[in-house]
């Protein structure tokens, strides 16, 4: 999509355009209105910002086991045994990861940290085959 407008980045209404479309997307994705809100891109032109490419990450917020936490809404306040508390509540969970950015081609930078998931099965190790988002596992 981004390569289908030459003047993306010089054009306010192609900009506009392909935003208005990332939009919809996830709306058609997303069941639940205001967690699709919260992940729409807004505030910045498409391209200035790397985009969620979606291999099934947007449908994931739709499982009942899954929540979206907007930290801009609701800070974090603290890190707890069971989980974190926000400004807004409290939430358990078995492991945090910390957002520590992304080799968008090799994955390295993640598998360099010894990220262990569920049964101690390490992230390099879920990633063998090659990288997939998150949310397409179960």
């Amino acid at each position: 999509m981004l390569m289908s407008f030459t003047d993306l980045t010089s054009n306010l209404d192609a900009n506009d355009t392909v935003a208005e479309f990332v939009r919809e997307k996830i709306h058609e994705i997303v069941n639940d209105p205001t967690v699709a809100e919260t992940l729409v891109p807004k505030n910045y032109l498409i391209g200035s910002r790397r985009i969620w490419i979606d291999t099934d990450d947007f449908a994931t917020y739709n499982r009942d086991n899954v929540t979206l936490i907007d930290i801009s809404d609701a800070p974090i306040e603290e890190i707890t045994p069971a989980g974190l508390r926000t400004a807004e509540g409290s939430y358990e969970f078995d492991s945090l990861i910390y957002a520590t950015g992304f080799d968008a081609m090799t994955g390295r930078a993640l598998t360099r940290i010894d990220i262990r998931g569920r049964n101690g099965r390490g992230l390099k190790e879920a990633w063998a085959e090659g990288l997939r988002t998150l949310g397409c596992r179960s």
